[in-house]
Order: structure tokens, then sequence, then C-alpha cells
């Protein structure tokens, strides 16, 4: 399934300008007698002076952040919602005709697509309350080109337009919109999205060759990696809409999940990909929430596998894709059914069980008996979480455990006060709590 062709890019590209002059004026990007541009959203700003709004530039410029200079050892750190506004508008608003913007407290910054720059988050950070610009919102100079660590922080509130009045605007829609690595940065021969939770709403309604919405990336091309992320934004597009990314082209997918509702009106809607395109990988992925689309190629874990697009020991839930034929899916919508190793479909009580997480290789933990908070799915794996088989309490069920000391063995019966001396467990016949004196003995 070729994505595109040149044609038919230039006919996307002039077709997102004639919908951008002619939607709704708060985001109108014509020039014009109106004194702000992208009102009301995390990216206004005054046309004459450059001026933002709600941005705050100064953790990128070295005189304001403590002369940190982006590189890998010194990233550029962000902690409130106007520092990350304002990383969207130093790379919106990259092309040789704008290079320094000013924003709240006087902060400045030149403009960048980021190559070779790291970012980091260091706060959770509330975006809602506000229309956001996706970081990246073409595929020309406006393409964010860097390596971003949300470093198990959450981004929330994301928003982009609403379930009554759908977006119009963006072609390429998520907390970042268009992702590209850039062949000048060779000491990495990437760039990366990762360790990053968003939560938060999209409904687009654009409809153009290339328009793909995801909850995390929109369009990642070209060696863009998105590691370790988790997206539970509801979102909503037309077709190549996906719960993490909308389209991969060219770039890999891993250890990431999606546990929002994704929702499209044409093709190719996926639980974490909406398309994959040749030499794009998807691989120890999983997905719990609903897909649905009123037309064809609907994937519990992606929508289309395009040839030579590969996709590698993911998991989705049972049930949780249909067709607008009404037909339950499996887990890649071009396929008739699910080839091991590649997707398989799992039920709640797998998931909650351990199951998935332990299939995934290590690439997930969960926490299950480690005397934490009991993880209802996988999570990020850490020194306390992993998960190992062993043989369940009644001798003959496969169970699950986060004790290493049990790996391959027969985990003891469980009893508490208020089981009345069963095994919590199981049922095995004869097994009761041995009874102890008022010595404890």
């Amino acid at each position: 399934m070729k994505k595109t062709n040149n044609k038919m890019k230039i006919t996307g590209l002039l077709l997102s300008i004639m919908m951008i002059v002619t939607a709704f004026g708060a985001f109108s990007l014509s020039a014009s007698a109106v004194e702000t541009a992208n009102t009301g959203s995390w990216g206004e700003y005054v046309r004459d002076t450059n001026t933002y709004t709600y941005a705050d530039f100064s953790p990128f410029n070295e005189s304001t952040n403590g002369g940190r200079t982006g590189a890998n050892d010194s990233p550029y750190e962000i902690s409130t919602a106007e520092q990350l506004a304002a990383l969207a508008a130093l790379v919106n608003r990259c092309d040789i005709n704008v290079t320094e913007l000013t924003g709240i407290n006087d902060s400045t910054a030149t403009t960048s697509d980021f190559a070779g720059k790291f970012i980091k988050l260091s706060e959770d950070i509330d975006i809602s309350g506000k229309q956001w610009i996706p970081i990246g919102i073409d595929d020309l100079y406006k393409v964010f080109s860097g390596n971003f660590d949300g470093a198990g922080y959450t981004v929330k509130g994301l928003t982009v337009g609403s379930s009554e009045f759908p977006s119009q605007v963006f072609e390429y829609v998520g907390l970042f919109g268009y992702v590209k690595y850039d062949p000048g940065d060779l000491a990495r021969g990437r760039n990366e999205i990762k360790n990053l939770h968003v939560s938060g709403e999209i409904y687009s309604a654009v409809n153009t060759p290339d328009g793909s919405v995801g909850g995390i990336v929109g369009y990642a091309a070209s060696k863009s990696y998105v590691l370790d992320c988790h997206s539970s934004v509801t979102v909503s597009g037309v077709s190549f809409v996906g719960g993490v990314v909308g389209t991969n082209d060219g770039g890999s997918v891993q250890r990431s999940y999606n546990t929002g509702s994704v929702r499209g009106t044409g093709m190719c809607v996926g639980g974490v990909v909406g398309h994959n395109m040749i030499k794009s990988f998807v691989e120890y992925c999983y997905n719990t929430g609903s897909v649905k689309s009123t037309d064809v190629y609907v994937g519990g874990v992606v929508g289309y596998n395009e040839g030579g697009g590969k996709v590698n020991n993911c998991y989705y839930l049972s049930g949780c894709a249909e067709d607008g034929y009404g037909t339950v899916q499996n887990g890649i919508g071009d396929t008739t059914e699910d080839v091991a190793d590649v997707t398989t479909a799992k039920t709640s009580a797998q998931f909650a069980s351990g199951e998935v997480a332990y299939l995934l290789g290590g690439m997930f933990g969960q926490s299950l008996d480690n005397g934490e908070t009991v993880d209802e799915l996988p999570v990020k794996i850490t020194a306390t979480n992993k998960v190992y088989q062993c043989i369940g309490c009644d001798g003959t069920t496969i169970a699950y455990t986060n004790d290493a000391a049990l790996k391959d063995k027969t985990k003891p019966h469980t009893f508490t006060e208020a089981s009345n001396g069963f095994c919590t467990e199981c049922t095995v016949e004869g097994v009761y709590q041995p009874a102890t004196d008022s010595d404890g003995d």
C-alpha cells in the first residue's frame, strides 16, 4: 500500500494550506489584520513581534537555563506547560523568515528543529485548558528532529479539537505532529521520543493523503524511535490513526502501549500504530483500548502493515478491534488471523495475571505479589516488578510471580484470617491451613 507520491504530497500540502486559511480564525496562519495568531491556544502569539502569550523560552537559551547546551549530558529541561509550549513554538516557526521568538518574562530563544539536541522532562505537566498545537506541524521545515526524554513523567490534558468541533487544521496530530531523524546527526543515527505518558483527547477531521493521528506522535518518519511510551489519549481521526503513532514510516515503535480508545472513519486504524510502512518496526508492544472504524483495515495492534513492515511479539485485548462491518478483527487489520510471535490476543484476566508481561520477554514488569500496589496491566520494568513463570499452588496450572526464588517452582498455598483455613488461590481438596495452639506451635 504505497503511501503517497510527490504529486499527492503537493496536493495534500495545498489542501492543508486551504484548510488552515479557511479554518476558524483561532488557528489562522495567513497574514491578516488580526493582531494575534493561534488565538486561545498554547501557541498564541503577536504577529508583528513574534511575542508568545503563554510560552516560556528560558530553558532553550544558555543565558537563562544555567548554561545547558542541549547536549546528551546537558539536556534542556522542561518542567511547565509554558516551557513545553515554547518547544512547540520553536519547532513550528522554524523557517528562513523567523529566527528569534519572545515569550513570557521576556524570555527568548532561536527557532530550531532540535536535530542532535536532547530535551528532558523534570516534572509532570498539565496542558489542559487550551488547544494544543502539535510539535512539528509539517514535513518540510517545521519538523521535530530532536530527542525527547519524558523521564517517566506524564503530560496530561492534551487537547486537540473536540468531539463537537474536531480539528480541521493540522495534517499531523499528536503531542508531536511530524517527527523525523536528521541525517546530519550522524553520531546518533536516529532520534528518540521515550519514557513518556500522555493523556487527553484528540479529535481530528483532516483527511489528506498523509494525514496521521496518534496519541504520542502523528507521523514518525525516517529512523524516528518511539520507546517505552504509554498513551491513554482518546484518539479520533479519519485514516492512519493509532493509539501511540498514526503512521510509522521508517521508524520503530518499541516497548510501548495504549490504553485509550481509538476511533477512525477511514482506513488504517490500530491500537498501537495505524499504518506501519516498509522498513518500519512495531515490537514488544500491547494495546487494551477499544479500536473501531467505519471502514476497513482495523487492528488490535496495527491497522495496516505494509509489505516489508515488521511486527514482532505484540499483544492486544481479545475482541477490542472492530471494523465498519461490525466484524471483530485480529492484531493486524490486513491479515485474516494472528501469527505466533507477531500478534496474539489475550483476555483481561491474562493481562492481569502477569502472563502478558512475562511473554513480553522482560521488556515490561508488573507488580503481582511483591508487596507493592498490584498492577492490572504490564508497566515499565523496575528492580522489583520483574515477572517469573511458576506453577500454581494446585500443582498443575501455570502461574506468575515477582519472587525469583519461585521461578519454575510450585507456589505455596496462601491462607488469610478471612479464608477460614482454606487456600485463597486454589480449591484443592484436603488443603487446610495448619492449626496452631495458643503458643503459636
